[in-house]
């Protein structure tokens, strides 16, 4: 009986049924063509235990594939090493993020990108691009990092941006999307880098104070025991 009242109320609708049908379809023809394409680049890195190693990365955008074509490291000690959590909280502050965006000079890219043409691979911006050029907008006075406009690229960058990790496995998974191929793959290639020379340099920072210290330390305690075993960790800071 449901059947046959089901079918009564699709033969008696069907017509509107068909013009629902090709509404949404010509809508959701009508959105892709406004909805600006997104390339996707991703890299994985992976922290092994060794004290320095490199892992490949890879980019993947929408409609083909693309190489960063460069090794990426993470200094590790163990499975459990702190810099993965020190790069992925450093990659999402910030302080590191308004600093990237400046001394790449991505406000143009990030706040005035108009549209990409695959046909000669070239950006158009709108036309406050190059006021927004850091040479232009802080002409006369120090970059201000709590500028507004920065918090804007800011924001459009980290809306953009992913990073995260597997403290068990040591492996890093970041990823940028952006409308151009080009863009995308070189700002996570970038970003990476740049997080990386921070964990160096924290680690020169670190080894520089403990090289001091265990220095003083040597010329206070002269037993032999003892200034073996600080000559030990002496050279392996100084390493």
């Amino acid at each position: 009986m449901d059947t046959i009242l089901l079918k009564e109320i699709l033969t008696k609708n069907s017509r509107i049924f068909g013009y629902l049908l090709v509404a949404a379809i010509l809508g959701s023809a009508v959105i892709s063509l406004f909805l600006r394409n997104e390339y996707n680049s991703y890299a994985y890195l992976v922290a092994p235990r060794s004290s320095l190693s490199s892992s490949s990365a890879q980019s993947v955008a929408t409609g083909g594939n693309l190489s960063i074509g460069r090794m990426l490291s993470l200094s590790s000690s163990s499975n459990n090493d702190p810099n993965i959590e020190y790069a992925i909280n450093r990659a999402l502050s910030f302080e590191f993020l308004s600093n990237f965006i400046v001394k790449n000079d991505l406000l143009p890219e990030l706040l005035a990108f108009k549209s990409y043409n695959k046909a000669n691979n070239s950006i158009n911006y709108y036309k406050n691009a190059e006021d927004l050029k850091i040479e232009n907008l802080f002409k006369d006075n120090p970059i201000n990092y709590e500028a507004k406009i920065v918090q804007d690229a800011v924001k459009q960058l980290r809306s953009k941006f992913r990073i995260y990790g597997d403290v068990e496995s040591s492996i890093v998974t970041a990823s940028f999307s952006y409308y151009t191929p080009q863009l995308s793959r070189d700002i996570l290639s970038r970003s990476l880098a740049q997080i990386n020379h921070d964990i160096a340099m924290a680690y020169a920072k670190n080894s520089e104070r403990n090289v001091n210290y265990i220095a003083k330390a040597i010329n206070t305690y002269p037993q032999p025991m003892i200034s073996k075993t600080l000559g030990s960790v002496l050279e392996s800071n100084l390493t």
